[in-house]
């Protein structure tokens, strides 16, 4: 060994000392930084998995931007953390190749001085070298470790700060068949989220449901409703001084039960449907305990109106992702997954053989946390049936805002602000002055309606667009309406016996035509005729796509369609109104498609032979809007009558325009107000084909009386109505 080298060693002790000094100066820093890091990036993973979760209705809404731009600033905030880290980490390298440099020039300027043999001073370098890369080795791996401990120690805080769900003294099993009957008793319940009394989400809650009844939960957004579905599933627990007697089902207290033992008894159908990860069989989905043989949930899909859906994918046994569903169908393979639940509970306490069957004297407890928030009427129906049929004997406690649904149930509890403020029958409450459920029910539902959800209710509510009905008086300047002439028209507030319209919004009516009839005219022929031939414009032959087939614009337009020589596409709802449609207007059962979901595309364009459509009348939203879009042929044009989208201020792929595609909008309504004189030549056109019978009414549903408006609201909101829905209102002499 070199004389240098034994100079050298005296700087060892300085070595390790300025060694230490260094590498707790850098972990003091780069601890935090990690920490900071950590924490930054927790917002960026969030919004990552939001997106992911709800990027069908960010496009449909038209979103995606405003998402990009937050997940940008989210990123750029993640990031500044770890680039601060990043340069303290290149100091740190930075220090430590200097120490080196200063020992090899110390050993350098001892081996001169001292005339050391070179030999042994090229080793000293050498050894010096590796023993240089070696010592930073060691610091740098020793400080990355102290640093990477802050994700341990975040799992340290999470693990001592988050208590376990289970409590002491949740041990109680209770007995194989229970719940048996389904009785719920709640008395002076208070809960909360946070354990702070102040903010409580549910408060003196005191409820006694008897076994068998039907009960609906409503109230206002926050008023506690869901939270009192939680506190039966112990997913919320009552504030600690809650007494055992204070819950109970069946008798047994809820403090004591098993929350795992309780969860499996009790059936639950949540608000949101959860899948199981993409690649899933559909009986997985279904089944996911796998206790169901494949017959038994091939009869459950049947029954709950999914099995050709299922059976057209592949089968039970084909992979499926959840976006392959529509809202209400996800729905409805939640309601699957309790039929089977029910089911398997009676073949385990009847024995087998009964699976298909009702639970003779065997109740239970069934909770519904809004499940029929986004299905269709058509769907709702299913749901109600199985809860009539399959769950007759069962308990159900149901949140819900459809209140035509409520109104099915054996008692309604209000909430308001966690209390229960009302209980009683639905149908009585609704009816009393003052009662907190018909002001509830009933105002909402008249907004709801007349709005089609799609805009906030004005200021002064207006109901009616359309009408017929007798001239009685004209203004000076009018030349084509006498008194005494039948008319029909367009105009605001028609829901009256007297209306007063502008003369070019009103025409007069063919001799043979009623007013039944006629007040089906306006609106739809309007709207069907501009929509087709001044923005369509299809030549004969050429094919046209109309959505919604059976309602009144739909029926309106077929008409209209068949007049021009057009070949006819159209989407639906139901198999019914396929039935009507094929019988009426000779439609092409290969023409008709499903307007419930995407599903159309791919079979309209199967049909076209991928041409795709040249004229698309679309009253679809959201996505089956973009998709009717892309459905659209080259040089064709797509005329949107539909609102949602519009007052959503919602996107469009612009990637079609560059073949030509035209896309126009509609809004009679504007036009009554702006371009009368187009009201009065559309209107003038179509009495005239009346007259000519070269167009004929579209069909009548049903008329109700104008003392039944709401009646007839409820009735179209079942949804199963094709064509039009007319009030009749009469003076007080009947006229």
């Amino acid at each position: 060994m070199p004389i240098s080298s034994a100079y050298l060693a005296i700087s060892y002790p300085f070595l390790a000392v300025i060694l230490y000094s260094v590498q707790k100066f850098y972990l003091r820093t780069s601890r935090q930084l990690r920490l900071l890091d950590l924490e930054a990036k927790s917002p960026l993973y969030t919004h990552f998995m939001d997106t992911v979760r709800g990027i069908t209705t960010l496009r449909a809404f038209g979103y995606i931007s405003d998402e990009v731009s937050k997940n940008v600033r989210l990123l750029n905030r993640s990031q500044q953390p770890a680039y601060l880290l990043a340069m303290v980490q290149e100091w740190l390298n930075l220090v430590l190749d200097m120490i080196v440099m200063l020992l090899a020039a110390v050993l350098t300027i001892l081996a001169v001085r001292l005339h050391s043999n070179s030999g042994f001073t090229g080793a000293s370098l050498v050894t010096l070298m590796s023993f240089g890369e070696s010592l930073s080795g060691i610091v740098i791996y020793y400080t990355r470790l102290e640093t990477s401990i802050g994700a341990i120690s975040r799992l340290k805080t999470f693990n001592a700060t988050v208590k376990p769900e289970g409590k002491e003294g949740e041990e109680m099993v209770p007995p194989e068949n229970w719940p048996q009957h389904g009785n719920v008793e709640l008395n002076n319940i208070s809960a909360s989220y946070h354990g702070d009394e102040p903010d409580l989400a549910l408060d003196n809650v005191c409820l006694s449901i008897r076994p068998g009844e039907k009960v609906a939960i409503c109230g206002r957004t926050g008023s506690g409703k869901s939270s009192l579905v939680s506190l039966l599933l112990k997913l919320l627990d009552p504030l600690p001084d809650t007494p055992d007697e204070g819950m109970l089902i069946d008798g047994l207290p809820l403090n004591r039960l098993d929350r795992d033992v309780l969860r499996q008894r009790v059936i639950a159908v949540p608000q949101e449907a959860v899948f199981l990860p993409d690649g899933a069989t559909f009986k997985e989905n279904l089944d996911p305990s796998g206790l169901s043989t494949p017959d038994e949930c091939k009869t459950v899909l049947t029954d709950i109106g999914l099995w050709d859906f299922v059976q057209g994918r592949g089968g039970i046994d084909a992979g499926m992702t959840s976006s392959t569903l529509s809202g209400g169908q996800r729905q409805l393979m939640s309601m699957g997954r309790s039929l089977l639940r029910r089911r398997a509970r009676a073949q385990k306490t009847t024995g087998p053989g009964s699976m298909a069957g009702k639970m003779e004297d065997q109740g239970g407890l069934l909770l519904l946390d809004e499940v029929n928030s986004s299905v269709d009427q058509d769907m709702e129906l299913i749901i109600k049936r199985i809860i009539e049929t399959e769950f007759d004997a069962y308990t159900v406690i149901a949140v819900s805002h459809r209140l035509d649904m409520v109104m099915d149930f054996d008692t309604v509890v209000v909430l308001d602000t966690g209390k229960l403020v009302e209980v009683g029958n639905p149908r009585v409450l609704a009816s009393t002055e003052g009662s907190r459920f018909a002001s509830l029910s009933i105002l909402p539902e008249t907004v709801r309606l007349s709005c089609h959800g799609v805009i906030p209710p004005p200021k002064s509510l207006k109901f009616g667009y359309e009408a017929a009905g007798v001239v009685r008086r004209v203004g000076s300047n009018v030349t084509k309406l006498r008194p005494g002439d039948r008319s029909v028209f367009v105009g605001g507030d028609t829901f009256s016996t007297v209306v007063r319209v502008p003369e070019l919004l009103a025409q007069k009516l063919p001799d043979d035509i009623s007013f039944v009839e006629a007040s089906t005219i306006p609106a739809v022929f309007l709207t069907a005729v501009y929509g087709l031939i001044d923005l369509g414009r299809p030549t004969r032959g050429q094919s046209v796509l109309i959505h919604s087939g059976c309602c009144g614009v739909g029926l309106a337009a077929i008409r209209v369609a068949r007049m021009l020589g057009a070949e006819i596409y159209t989407t639906v709802g139901s198999e019914a109104k396929v039935e009507y449609l094929n019988k009426t207007y000779d439609i092409p059962r290969s023409h008709i498609f499903n307007s419930r979901d995407a599903s159309f595309a791919t079979d309209l364009l199967q049909e076209t032979g991928d041409k795709g459509i040249d004229v698309a009348l679309n009253s679809l939203s959201g996505e089956l809007l973009h998709t009717t879009w892309k459905c659209v042929a080259k040089w064709g044009t797509m005329a949107e009558i539909g609102k949602r989208d519009l007052h959503e201020n919602a996107q469009l792929d612009m990637s079609p325009f560059w073949q030509n595609r035209n896309y126009c909008c509609l809004d009679v309504d504007q036009m009554r107000a702006e371009l009368p004189e187009v009201i009065d030549r559309i209107l003038s056109f179509v009495m005239n084909c009346f007259s000519n019978r070269i167009l004929k009414p579209i069909r009548v549903d049903q008329v109700f009386p104008g003392s039944a408006v709401l009646d007839a609201f409820r009735h179209m909101q079942q949804g199963k109505h094709m064509g039009k829905i007319v009030l009749e209102i009469r003076d007080a002499a009947g006229k």
